[in-house]
């Protein structure tokens, strides 16, 4: 069977779902981050790796290169990608749903990429699901 996250990028034309409240700077230090589960990190600056260098999964990677958006699989688990910004003294957490989208966060001079997770959509579960905060 297919994954597919065509239905979230109808209902989110800007290319962008944020999954978590965004967290003032100190609040993200303080929680470590938005703890996200199932997720491996391809990505992170120097920001946030705390040695001076931004840190790349795969070698050979720049944030221009780093992944693909695919809206289907081939087969039965699609890889999908979450960002992690920081922009006017807020951090996000966004699901990437379009490669445009990415590419307006990198061109934004205001913004920062802190953190690049990849994840499956569906391993046992629905992993977009289990990540996204749910208001109460």
């Amino acid at each position: 069977m297919k994954e597919s996250i065509k239905d979230l990028i109808q209902v989110n034309p800007s290319g962008l779902l944020e999954i978590q409240p965004s967290l003032t700077i100190p609040e993200y230090r303080e929680n470590s981050g938005f703890n996200l589960e199932n997720v491996f990190t391809i990505y992170k600056s120097r920001m946030v790796n705390y040695k001076g260098v931004d840190w790349f999964a795969f070698s050979g990677k720049s944030l221009e290169n780093l992944f693909e958006v695919r809206e289907e699989s081939s087969g039965d688990l699609l890889v999908v990608f979450i960002v992690e910004t920081l922009k006017s003294d807020q951090i996000n957490c966004c699901l990437i749903l379009s490669d445009a989208a990415y590419e307006e966060i990198l061109h934004d001079k205001s913004c920062q990429v802190l953190q690049v997770h990849q994840m499956y959509t569906q391993f046992f579960r629905d992993h977009i699901a289990l990540n996204m905060s749910v208001a109460t």
